[in-house]
């Protein structure tokens, strides 16, 4: 892998190994400030992970240009041009050159993995992935009985200072005690609970195809400790999420009958235990039982209300790509200023019709690729992709979850989730 033409799969998996980090500089021009007020969601920002990206990039555009088709390339032009002509006309052309900047840089990405497929080496991208889920899990767990993050060391992996007492942090209140949901080295408790089920199905569909002796007993070991770090976050949807993961792949593994009993075995083993812990008690108040006037569902409601004004207003280009702060109705209150939880209205707001029609294409392109390839992994991890896309916005508004989306689309346009090489 040290010869020129692998350089950039070192650092493709090293960007998987880090993929959690949210180290980074963040840089403050006008366009990222709203009444005074600075907008992590505007600011440029230079992280560990765009430097890795570049680094795949150098190494690898010369081979990968001449694999693109034409064809793809050109539509892909006229979607950037659309995309172009909406920021130019936004209320902040700044924020949406950075916006189209990240999007070209995950694009980028996605058409890296989907070309590099069958050169990926599965085995080393389980490793990696577990490392990842075990260090990201322990880091969650102790910061939970911590009430609070650890500090020292864990900066550098991404880690940022917060305990009960920081404004606007993630709490969460069953039968009148109040919980502090973990980070790890994620910028809020719902990415971090994302990456987990997203990781975990990367291992568990190895392990249900692949894994023996001491690496199965390995990867069933990681899957409980990224459970119960899952857990811990108490998102509804990513808890959900693991959960219809586990059930399909154990209807999947039923319906086929596999010969090898051992290996259903250790999905229901599981399956039980993953439900066991969700139906605890406490646990299963905050799943099941929710307030229509939550702060948290009431901010939800507005925001959706916000975007089908913009959508009303500018229904052809969209206010423009990553204008969808500066044109809510009241910008002025703090915890207002947030894309809407649902990437589909976020980006009919932001890029019209036009943009909203270009995404609905891209997902029948993927279901036609899963149906071409007959591959139930890809099917199960678009549809846990496509559910949390409804209820949160970081698949497109936050670093990690980009990385994340463009990673597992990737994957999924190859046919495959695990690498069958």
């Amino acid at each position: 892998m040290l010869n020129q033409n692998k350089k950039d799969l070192i650092f493709f998996y090293l960007l998987v190994l880090i993929l959690p980090t949210q180290l980074g500089k963040h840089f403050w021009p006008q366009f990222s400030f709203i009444n005074g007020l600075r907008i992590d969601y505007l600011s440029p920002t230079l992280y560990l992970t765009d430097i890795v990206i570049l680094l795949i990039f150098i190494f690898s555009i010369k081979e990968l240009l001449v694999k693109i088709q034409k064809k793809y390339f050109s539509v892909f032009l006229l979607f950037i041009s659309l995309l172009l002509t909406g920021i130019l006309i936004s209320k902040n052309p700044g924020a949406g050159i950075y916006g189209l900047i990240k999007f070209l840089e995950f694009s980028f990405l996605f058409v890296y993995i989907s070309l590099r497929k069958s050169e990926i080496r599965e085995s080393l991208i389980v490793f990696l992935v577990s490392l990842s889920v075990i260090y990201e899990s322990l880091i969650s767990i102790f910061q939970y009985f911590n009430s609070g993050s650890l500090n020292g060391i864990f900066y550098f992996f991404g880690e940022r200072f917060y305990n009960a007492q920081t404004p606007g942090i993630a709490n969460v209140s069953i039968n009148g005690e109040l919980f502090l949901r973990p980070y790890g080295t994620f910028s809020h408790p719902n990415v971090l609970a994302a990456f987990l089920v997203l990781y975990m199905s990367v291992i568990m569909f190895f392990l249900l195809r692949k894994a023996k002796g001491f690496l199965k007993v390995f990867l069933i070991a990681t899957i409980i400790l990224g459970t119960t770090s899952l857990l811990f976050t108490f998102s509804r949807t990513g808890i959900l999420s693991w959960v219809l993961v586990l059930f399909l792949s154990f209807a999947n593994a039923f319906l086929k009958k596999y010969k090898n009993f051992t290996r259903n075995f250790s999905l229901f083993v599981l399956l039980f235990i993953s439900l066991l812990m969700i139906f605890y008690f406490p646990l299963s108040q905050r799943i099941f039982n929710f307030n229509l006037t939550d702060q948290s569902i009431t901010q939800r409601e507005t925001l959706i209300n916000e975007s089908f004004k913009m959508i009303s207003n500018y229904p052809l280009l969209g206010v423009g790509v990553n204008n969808f702060l500066n044109n809510l109705h009241n910008n002025s209150l703090p915890y207002l200023l947030q894309p809407v939880h649902n990437i589909y209205l976020l980006v009919f707001a932001e890029t019209g019709i036009l943009g909203f029609l270009f995404l609905i294409l891209f997902i029948l392109i993927l279901l036609k690729k899963i149906y071409i390839h007959h591959s139930f992994e890809s099917l199960v991890i678009l549809m846990v992709i496509l559910l949390m896309s409804s209820f949160d916005h970081y698949f497109l508004t936050i670093q990690q979850g980009q990385i994340l989306f463009a990673f597992f689309l990737g994957l999924i346009y190859s046919g495959v989730v695990v690498l069958k090489n």
